[in-house]
């Protein structure tokens, strides 16, 4: 038997109620940012997109590594952040889902895969059309050389 008299127990406890205690404030900190996160407002803003994707992992990261419970602020956080996403994008990552059960996690798994699609749909090169429309061909023209020039 180990026998620990009174003092150490209270410094155990103490040590233990301060440890808990930031545990407390570090999870509420996670979770206040969360819900601070700035709206983006056009689903063609794939920076801003990228923008909140990241600061939203980086606090679901915290979450996790304090032992947090998803189920614990998912119902809070998730409706909160696809309020804070555009209408149309809302649209696209919940349709055919169950997204009224996502937890945090669920939410950035679809989130990433739309905001990965858009940031390289960005990067793809885009064909312009023309005044005259596609597939005209130009007439020739002589110039001033007696030559055909093409418009």
């Amino acid at each position: 038997w180990v026998c620990l008299d009174r003092g150490k127990l209270q410094r155990r406890d103490r040590t233990a109620s301060r440890r808990f205690g930031k545990k407390i404030a570090i999870e509420r900190a996670h979770i206040s940012e969360l819900l601070k996160v700035q709206p983006v407002y056009s689903d063609r803003d794939s920076r801003r997109l990228r923008a909140l994707y990241d600061m939203v992992e980086t606090h679901y990261r915290g979450l996790v590594a304090t032992g947090v419970e998803e189920r614990t602020y998912s119902s809070i956080v998730v409706p909160s952040i696809l309020e804070k996403l555009p209408d149309t994008l809302r649209l696209t990552i919940t349709r055919g889902e169950e997204y009224l059960e996502w937890n945090l996690g669920d939410l950035l798994r679809v989130l990433l895969k739309e905001v990965e699609l858009r940031e390289d749909y960005n990067l793809t090169p885009r064909v312009h059309p023309t005044s005259e429309g596609y597939g005209k061909k130009k007439s020739p023209q002589t110039n001033s050389r007696g030559h055909e020039d093409m418009e």
